[in-house]
């Protein structure tokens, strides 16, 4: 007798419409289809923090659309901490006014780490491991990649434009591209202490 084809697993319920707008711990893996609707898997707001509590979120293995953003940061003040995002365009989207942190995180099979689109920011303690951008800043004053482990095809940190008092330090970064690339000399970035292995 012929198989039958592996149905696709179910969402988890938190998937795509959830809106985090208070403190939250996860207790278990966050796994969605993303074939069926390819938004952010899970959206803080208000200054939420998410404690990821060593689990994952992520699109399907089976997914053959990657949501755009795992986790995105609007509004301010939120805090991602201790899990896995996994197989997303961008692991991490940081949005709204900023002054957002993300520390003891790993995103795996990304196109982009993290994409950091707000002032004030603190990356500072994950590993990051991404096809294109490991880390890419665009219109993000004053903020700081600090102690991160970034794997990545394109460029290691990628900083794009108005990303004035940008602070890259300890850092450990493998790039296909430059480890540290700064498309607008005219910005003041200070890097210190960055173990580079770059092209």
């Amino acid at each position: 007798p012929t198989a039958s084809p592996t149905a696709t697993p179910e969402s988890h319920a938190m998937c795509n419409t959830v809106i985090i707008k208070n403190d939250t711990t996860l207790t278990e893996d966050v796994k969605c289809n993303c074939d069926i609707k390819s938004g952010p898997l899970i959206t803080l707001r208000k200054g939420a923090d998410l404690d990821m509590n060593n689990y994952t979120v992520m699109c399907f293995d089976s997914s053959t659309t990657k949501t755009d953003a795992c986790i995105r940061l609007n509004d301010r003040r939120s805090v991602v901490k201790d899990g896995t995002v996994r197989n997303c365009k961008t692991g991490i989207l940081f949005k709204g006014r900023g002054e957002h942190e993300v520390a003891n995180v790993s995103v795996e099979k990304s196109t982009v780490g993290m994409y950091l689109d707000s002032w004030k920011n603190k990356v500072y303690q994950n590993s990051v491991v991404a096809d294109g951008s490991g880390i890419t800043i665009e219109a993000s004053p004053w903020t700081v990649i600090e102690g991160n482990d970034v794997f990545a095809g394109g460029h290691g940190i990628e900083l794009l434009e108005s990303v004035t008092s940008a602070k890259i330090t300890g850092n450990t970064i493998t790039a296909g591209g430059e480890c540290i690339f700064n498309r607008d000399i005219t910005d003041e970035i200070f890097t210190d202490a960055n173990t580079e292995n770059c092209s």
